[in-house]
């Protein structure tokens, strides 16, 4: 299975930060994988500053995800939200994203919720789906230099219904 990331230190992309060396909020482009798969950084050294111990100074861009085989889909269909981490990402503040994608209602994932199923209301493919940082909070957040926080979407999988 290949899984197209974003920022991700293995990913072969930029490390999403500024010439300042401050995280980028430069909006990503993500095309799923032959398969529907998707991953990105929520919270890790490439979307925070790591100064001693902590990562601080965290930015979610907006990210935006395309699925090119959406045609090859099966209907009915549901993208899942899902969320991984490795080390310590302990913080007092929630993530939360807002999701939106061609025939959805706009829909708030709370990163703590772990998983989430989403579909159109046609219940058809989605062919692109956008994720931007809902709370005004996230740079404020100060995480362990272990925390590697991302986000795996998978678009458009059977719906049992």
């Amino acid at each position: 299975m290949t899984i197209a990331d974003a920022g991700t230190p293995d990913s072969g992309q930029s490390d999403a930060r500024s010439d300042s060396g401050s995280p980028d909020a430069t909006p990503i482009a993500l095309d799923a994988d032959e398969e529907g798969l998707a991953r990105f950084d929520l919270l890790s050294t490439s979307r925070c500053r790591h100064e001693g111990p902590d990562l601080l100074d965290c930015v979610i861009p907006k990210v935006t995800i395309r699925d090119p085989h959406t045609s090859r889909r099966n209907t009915p269909a549901m993208t899942t939200l899902s969320t991984k981490m490795t080390g310590n990402c302990a913080t007092q503040y929630p993530i939360e994203l807002l999701v939106e994608g061609d025939g959805m209602r706009p829909t708030r994932f709370r990163v703590a919720q772990q998983t989430m199923d989403l579909n159109r209301l046609d219940r058809t493919p989605v062919s692109e789906l956008s994720l931007t940082d809902h709370l005004r909070w996230t740079k404020s957040i100060i995480v362990d230099q272990t925390c590697h926080l991302w986000l795996e979407v998978a678009m458009n999988r059977a719906d049992p219904l």
